[in-house]
């Protein structure tokens, strides 16, 4: 029985990361493998269902305030991880993201086990997305990757990047599991737009509330719906979101809800989905809205929506943060039935590609060359 060590910052939240380590442990462990989740911070309770034979485990290490505390927070995280690798003895140990890859890829120095680093932004994130004091990861990964037995990018684009300077690299997206896609009728006839995630910089829910306040008077009956806010932790940002200059006009057609652990009902109820990211890994809510048939606008972002989107196809590619672009798509979009029901039925073809059984393929093939050595 293969076992595998998943380290991760924490599985409490509602991040795409923890949703993939879910998706992923509860797949493996249907097909007979041996999963420890192996949680940085405080907690070991996961907002995400597992399968009952999956454990997780704590470090109890919280997460650095400064920049000084994160260089003390890669000796504390090795120190910890070293000794709990030596009793799990995995096979192989996977960083989900770049610190706690970095981190598996330094504890797992000397020891029979394979390290594999998962990546879940695009590979510039930590130069063009971070400040000046966090720039530092963005060199401590090109220093460990090289070390580590696979780098695994969710696209091909970002795999080209590492396959600069790893020596073995792959692109495997993220794969749809866990919903079931093929029974989400969408009404085409429904009158909200659906948007998904935290409420942070990244997701650009500020983009998207500038835009909806250029359109949403010319449709009084539509409601553009934001899972994903109102987490505790998300709770500073939501003030700033509520203060922005437009949030009073248009507060009384958008609704903020907290996130929950299966979205699909909010998928059903709308026949519009929106993404107004400013930078992405791959973005695990845009795919599954189109497996479940929505028509979907989203910005060509970093990295992810374009290999999802055909423009004018199975959905509307907008240019990074226009603004008005976004505007004008999602308009089309909530005036004409016929476009969404086009572009919907398209988008719903993609489940196909990013289906378990393929993603799964890619998986096994890393395994098989990373045991082998090649």
């Amino acid at each position: 029985m293969q076992k595998l060590v998943f380290l991760i910052q924490s599985m409490s939240r509602s991040g795409g990361t923890e949703r993939v380590a879910a998706n992923l442990c509860n797949r493996w462990a249907e097909d007979g493998k041996n999963i420890v989740i192996v949680a940085i911070e405080p907690g070991r309770r996961s907002f995400y269902p597992l399968a009952e034979k999956a454990k997780i485990l704590s470090l109890d290490i919280p997460r650095p305030q400064n920049l000084f505390s994160w260089f003390t927070w890669y000796f504390r995280v090795v120190r910890k991880l070293r000794p709990l690798l030596k009793i799990l003895g995995p096979d192989f140990v996977i960083g989900f993201s770049s610190n706690p890859s970095c981190c598996a890829i330094v504890s797992s120095l000397g020891l029979p086990l394979r390290a594999v680093a998962f990546e879940h932004m695009h590979c510039r994130y930590y130069w063009d997305n971070v400040s000046w004091s966090v720039r530092f990861v963005y060199f401590v990964r090109r220093l460990l990757y090289p070390l580590a037995d696979a780098v695994v990018a969710l696209t091909e684009k970002d795999r080209k990047y590492f396959a600069r300077f790893c020596r073995r690299t792959f692109a495997i997206p993220n794969a749809i599991t866990g919903l079931a896609y093929e029974n989400a009728k969408i009404d085409y006839a429904a009158k909200r737009v659906l948007a998904v995630g935290r409420i942070s910089k990244q997701k650009g829910f500020d983009l998207l509330l500038k835009a909806w306040e250029q359109i949403f008077r010319d449709y009084p009956e539509w409601e553009l719906c934001i899972v994903g806010g109102k987490a505790p932790e998300e709770a500073a940002y939501i003030k700033q979101f509520e203060e922005l200059a437009g949030w009073r006009a248009v507060s009384g057609s958008v609704r903020i809800l907290p996130p929950v652990s299966n979205i699909l009902e909010y998928y059903r109820s709308a026949s519009v989905f929106v993404m107004s990211s400013r930078w992405e890994g791959f973005p695990m809510a845009l795919l599954e809205a189109m497996c479940c048939g929505l028509a979907a606008v989203s910005f060509d972002c970093p990295n992810g929506p374009a290999d999802l989107v055909n423009d004018e196809v199975n959905g509307l590619l907008v240019p990074p943060e226009d603004v008005d672009g976004l505007a004008k798509s999602l308009s089309r979009l909530m005036a004409d039935e016929s476009l969404r029901c086009r572009l919907g039925r398209a988008a719903a073809d993609v489940r196909l590609a990013y289906a378990w059984e393929n993603v799964s393929l890619l998986w096994q093939n890393l395994f098989r060359l990373s045991l082998k050595g090649e």
